[in-house]
């Protein structure tokens, strides 16, 4: 099986970034996907990376899901992804609050699930 590292050699890494005046920092949570109004991939952001002009995430992913009390629960998962900036489901990053048991989260607004398949 051939290996594919998930940083190359020629990336930039670093821990923050300010993209249009917002700022992206390890540890934060940004949504990468919005499945439905009530369940959201999140990643926790490892590393920045800068890959050919091409602004990236190093993340560790996990679905979050709306309780009964409106607020998303993610529980943190072992899944580590690298995730384009430009395919976030939205472009405001999240403070992560509590712990690494589980981490509860609030939108700062509505985020839809994205309406096309595949490109279509």
């Amino acid at each position: 099986m051939k290996y594919n590292p998930v940083v190359k050699p020629a990336d930039q890494l670093c821990d923050q970034v300010i993209i249009q005046g917002t700022k992206y920092r390890t540890g934060f949570l940004v949504i990468c996907k919005a499945f439905s109004e009530d369940v959201l991939e999140v990643g926790e952001i490892l590393k920045v990376i800068l890959r050919n002009n091409t602004l990236l995430f190093l993340v560790t992913l996990s679905e979050a899901a709306r309780n009964e009390l409106g607020f998303f629960e993610s529980l943190p998962s072992d899944t580590v992804s690298v995730v384009r900036y430009d395919s976030l489901a939205d472009y405001k990053p999240i403070i992560k609050r509590g712990d690494n048991a589980t981490f509860p989260f609030v939108l700062h607004h509505h985020v839809c699930p994205s309406t096309s398949d595949d490109g279509e």
